[in-house]
């Protein structure tokens, strides 16, 4: 989602307001960038919420860039290793799938995906887990 605006307090703010004027509950904040009078926001919350929260923001400031995504996270016990994203984004596009975008914290790595190509990535995740390192 993206909000027209002059920063990215005003931005929340006009979002603020919309979610009230539908009775809509804040969704969790994944991410957000400001840049160029643009807030853009990376949001979670269930399949339902976004389609409502879709649908009480189609007119301007507020613009959608994208079909929702889903997210798959890798979670590592202490800090993943720094070949991780490169490996795991190789390993997914053998399989035809490119994700739209990644984040990655000291003990995750989450890559976001089409709703329907999310089983798949599981598999893949699962597989490069369970591959035998390097010798």
């Amino acid at each position: 989602l993206a909000i027209a605006c002059a920063s990215s307090a005003e931005g929340l703010a006009l979002l603020d307001a919309q979610l009230k004027a539908h009775q809509l509950a804040w969704p969790q904040l994944l991410a957000t960038v400001f840049e160029e009078g643009q807030l853009r926001l990376m949001f979670s919350t269930s399949a339902e919420q976004v389609k409502a929260l879709l649908q009480a923001v189609t007119e301007p400031p507020f613009k959608h860039l994208r079909d929702p995504l889903v997210g798959v996270s890798l979670t590592c016990n202490g800090l993943y290793a720094s070949h991780l994203p490169q490996q795991i984004l190789s390993v997914l596009l053998k399989h035809g799938i490119n994700p739209a975008k990644t984040m990655s914290s000291g003990t995750s790595f989450s890559v976001f995906v089409k709703p329907n190509e999310k089983a798949s990535a599981i598999q893949c995740l699962h597989q490069l887990i369970h591959s035998p390192g390097p010798s």
